[in-house]
């Protein structure tokens, strides 16, 4: 969840749920919807979204506010943890419309989980994640001028060095 003027964003997800068979499975459904939450007026809207571009990938992605937008970072699609996103895509909240960026640069490894902040200077920065198998410990910098990334630290790294944090996908 974001906020973005007087609204909270919310976007995406997944919910799971057991199945009716016997014995119980998980199931579970992507959430594809996008909610604002009018602070002022303290009531919920629906936002309807052009579907083009619309991330595939909602579950556990990297979502945070730049201005009018929402930006969205990774993810992981149906059958969780299988279907890793690397796109970087932005909500313009304002028309309502998706577009993907292609950034260029160092590559970013597919995943869920990451952490992200904006610096006041038009950097996104981008930490950790997981691919359902491996925790990462890598940390990017992408301008958002450019749409550029620079690795800032092994993107390859899986396991803890004596020079950066523990690889995890929860980092305040």
């Amino acid at each position: 969840m974001v906020a973005v003027g007087d609204c909270l964003i919310l976007f995406g997800g997944y919910t799971q749920r057991p199945s009716s068979g016997s014995p119980p499975v998980a199931v579970g459904e992507l959430k594809r919807d996008v909610w604002c939450f009018h602070i002022p007026t303290q009531t919920w809207k629906l936002l309807h979204t052009n579907e083009e571009n619309f991330p595939a990938s909602t579950a556990s992605c990297a979502v945070i506010a730049y201005g009018t937008n929402v930006i969205v970072f990774g993810g992981s699609g149906s059958v969780f943890g299988q279907s890793n996103s690397n796109k970087l895509q932005i909500l313009d909240v304002k028309t309502l419309d998706w577009r993907t960026e292609t950034f260029t640069g160092d590559s970013i490894e597919g995943g869920y989980g990451h952490s992200i902040s904006l610096t006041n200077d038009g950097y996104l920065y981008l930490y950790g994640g997981c691919d359902g198998t491996f925790y990462f410990n890598s940390m990017n910098k992408i301008c958002l001028r450019t749409w550029s990334n620079k690795a800032l630290s092994d993107t390859t790294t899986r396991e803890n060095t004596a020079t950066s944090p523990s690889p995890t996908t929860v980092k305040s």
